[in-house]
């Protein structure tokens, strides 16, 4: 987003996500990284949160695309930085191996909705906005084999597209691990939520409420996410290396 353009709302809502991407990124590394409760992960409101915190920055991220300048060097340097984390941890600590992480998915968010904006931007934004928000709910059992809405179970996906090749995707062979997996589906319909929003409540024009929420600290945070999100975790986990010595 061109700092002339900046919205201290969003940059403040993408700050708070990026704290709680933080705070969660930290128990992980204390309680599966350090091994005292490797379980942890699959706690049932830690799920939610790591949903809900996730899908917010990308969210503000899709809302944000219509505010961007330099959109596919933008697209593009996020992939670098996703490849890059990919090969450090590949190589570093293969254990903990980041393949198809938050950078990644974002890079090609980017990538995706600049290549099919002119499509996008014919549909009628409330239209796009529904089809997303159901699309997700439809793909976000992706990774257990169907789709699902709520309890019922409305078909399985075929077992052939289950292979590491695909993962990328949402779909992937059982033997493969990524200790920050964001896959296109679902997540890539909750960045194209937020592109349908932004057309659906600002429809091309500034609304007075984009200036209001300029939180200081999270507003800070949201201005240098990719900076922060980039030393947070070396440094989260050169810190707990010191307490675990």
């Amino acid at each position: 987003m061109k700092s002339e353009e900046r919205w201290p709302v969003l940059d403040a809502l993408r700050g708070a996500a990026l704290l709680s991407m933080i705070a969660y990124h930290a128990l992980y590394d204390h309680y599966v990284v350090f091994g005292a409760r490797p379980g942890w992960p699959a706690l049932p409101l830690v799920v939610l949160w790591q949903r809900l915190g996730a899908g917010l920055f990308f969210f503000i991220s899709g809302f944000c695309f219509e505010l961007g300048s330099h959109r596919w060097q933008g697209g593009l340097k996020l992939c670098l930085w996703g490849a890059l984390i990919s090969a450090v941890t590949c190589f570093f600590f293969p254990e903990q191996a980041i393949l198809y992480g938050v950078l990644t998915f974002l890079g090609l968010a980017a990538l995706l909705a600049l290549g099919s904006a002119p499509l996008l931007r014919r549909l009628p934004p409330q239209s796009g906005l529904i089809f997303s928000l159901l699309a997700y709910f439809l793909t976000k059992d992706i990774d257990g084999g169907a789709a699902r809405f709520g309890a019922f179970s409305l078909w399985h996906w075929p077992a052939f597209l289950y292979r590491d090749e695909l993962a990328v995707l949402g779909f992937h062979g059982p033997s493969f691990f990524s200790a920050d997996y964001v896959p296109l589906l679902p997540h890539i319909f909750v960045y194209f939520a937020g592109f349908f929003a932004y057309r659906l409540f600002c429809g091309g024009e500034r609304p007075a409420w984009s200036r209001f929420l300029n939180a200081g600290p999270l507003t800070w945070l949201g201005r240098r996410s990719l900076f922060v999100y980039l030393l947070h975790q070396p440094l989260l986990l050169a810190l707990f290396y010191l307490f675990y010595r």
